[in-house]
Formats: structure tokens, C-alpha cells, sequence
């Protein structure tokens, strides 16, 4: 009776895994026609449709070949000779930081043409700031902007004296703060230097400059900001941007989303 109890469970298992591959649909769910089709494979050839069943490519080849797939529920794309490829693979990406900053004000010289240009949209932004808000900016880099003068924490005092002001440079290597930002990092005269290949920037006498060079330095920020940069909704925008790209697949190095 033991043997029988056991035996029971395994014949209807393997029935009801023979009915299943007896009435799986040969149809595909999605079939692309009217296009090239670039495998990019060792053949390197080119197929004019492809079909597609439970989220995998199904079957390569013409129209006709392809046609026999296609059944009552099946999705038909007509690429009107558009071309279709594998897609992209992004081995290096920062999407979590992409979404921090995201609404960040961008002073790069791919957005301006010149270094008056970034200046002033950053004075804008800070015009149109609340006193006490913070103002973030991104992108500074004199190699792209000719003439661009890096700032310092004086400069940057005149022109926020009421708003905390981060500017982080194209590299991401090194920002640039006002004595509101240290103040609000409880960065002073007398704090150490935070780490190996890292500092804080000082002048000629000393004094901090608000110059802050690799993470370490940048961490205090960080901490500052844990909550307000939980940016979910930026960090989706930006994934369907590297989707909208051709990226289907991303590696996220450093810097993540919190959970």
C-alpha cells in the first residue's frame, strides 16, 4: 500500500506533464514583420521576421516561415522597414545616481555654450529658491566650457547668501560648496580630513576654500540628504530612458537606490 501511495502522486504528475506538452499552443504570442531583423549572431544575417513566445525569441527567418506561427491570439508588429536588434547591453552604468540628480541644475557644457551661460542659470535657480533651501547643480567642467573659473566658497557666498549651494563637477570626483553647505555638513575649520586620496579644499591661509575632493569628503552630504534623495519616481524615469535607448540590460555600479 506504501509503494501505491507514492506511486499515485507520480503518474498524475507526469499525466498532467504530457497533456501540457500535447496542448501547448504552437502559436507565438508576437511576430515582427516588414523589417530587418540583425542577429548579430556568427552568421551575421539578416531575416526579415522573427516571433516571439513567453518572452524568448521563438524563430528567425521569412515571412512565410514565420507566418505559420501565427495564430488566433498572436500579436502582429509591422516594423514598416524599420530595423531590429538585439538589445543593448550598458556593462557601466550609474542609474541610481542618474536619478539623484536628475533635477539637479545643469551647468555642463553640453547644455550651454558658454561659462556666463551655466552661471546664470545657476543664479536663476537660486533666485527662484526659498531662503534656507538647498540648491544643487551639476556638471561643472572647464574642459568643456572655455574660460570657466572654478568656484570657491566665497564666491559662492555672494551669490547665495541665504541658500546652501552644491555644485558637482562633470566628473563626480569633486563638488563645490558655500559656507551655508559646510555649515549645514557641520564641516569647520576644525574638522578632520576625511580620508586617504581625500580632503577638503583650503586657501592660502587656511581657511576652507569649500572645495570637497572624492567621497570621503562628499559622505557628510550624503548624510544630509539619506532621506530626500530616496528618489524612486527620478530613478524609474531614468531606467525607461536607458530602455527607450535600446539599453534591455543595466549594470548599476556604486551608488544604489536605498531599499
Amino acid at each position: 500500500m506504501m509503494g501505491f501511495k507514492v506511486f499515485t502522486p507520480l503518474v498524475f504528475l507526469l499525466g498532467t506533464l504530457l497533456l501540457s506538452a500535447c496542448t501547448e499552443s504552437p502559436h507565438a504570442d508576437r511576430i515582427f514583420i516588414n523589417g530587418d531583423i540583425f542577429t548579430i549572431d556568427d552568421s551575421s544575417r539578416v531575416a526579415s521576421a522573427l516571433a516571439v513566445k513567453d518572452g524568448r525569441i521563438h524563430a528567425i527567418g521569412s515571412r512565410e516561415d514565420i507566418a505559420a506561427l501565427t495564430g488566433a491570439h498572436t500579436e502582429t508588429i509591422d516594423l514598416k522597414g524599420k530595423a531590429l536588434l538585439p538589445g543593448f547591453i550598458a556593462v557601466h552604468e550609474h542609474p541610481a545616481i542618474s536619478a539623484v540628480f536628475r533635477n539637479f541644475v545643469d551647468m555642463s557644457g553640453f547644455q550651454h555654450r558658454t561659462a556666463a551661460e551655466a552661471w546664470q542659470a545657476l543664479e536663476q535657480a537660486i533666485a527662484a529658491a526659498p531662503p534656507g533651501e538647498w540648491v544643487y547643480a551639476m556638471g561643472l567642467d572647464p574642459v568643456l566650457l572655455k574660460g570657466l573659473q572654478l568656484p570657491d566658497r566665497n564666491g559662492l557666498d555672494e551669490m547665495a547668501p541665504h541658500n546652501p549651494v552644491f555644485i558637482l563637477a562633470q566628473s563626480m570626483h569633486t563638488a563645490w560648496v558655500n559656507s551655508a553647505a559646510l555649515a549645514a555638513m557641520d564641516i569647520d575649520e576644525q574638522s578632520p580630513a576625511p580620508g586617504e586620496g581625500s580632503y577638503y579644499g583650503r586657501d592660502d591661509s587656511g581657511r576652507l576654500d569649500g572645495t570637497l575632493v572624492e567621497k570621503p569628503a562628499l559622505e557628510p552630504f550624503l548624510a544630509v540628504h539619506k532621506n530626500p534623495l530616496r528618489v524612486t519616481k527620478a530613478y524609474t524615469s531614468v531606467l525607461s530612458d536607458l530602455r527607450n535607448a535600446g539599453y534591455t540590460s543595466v549594470a548599476s555600479l556604486g551608488f544604489n537606490m536605498p531599499a
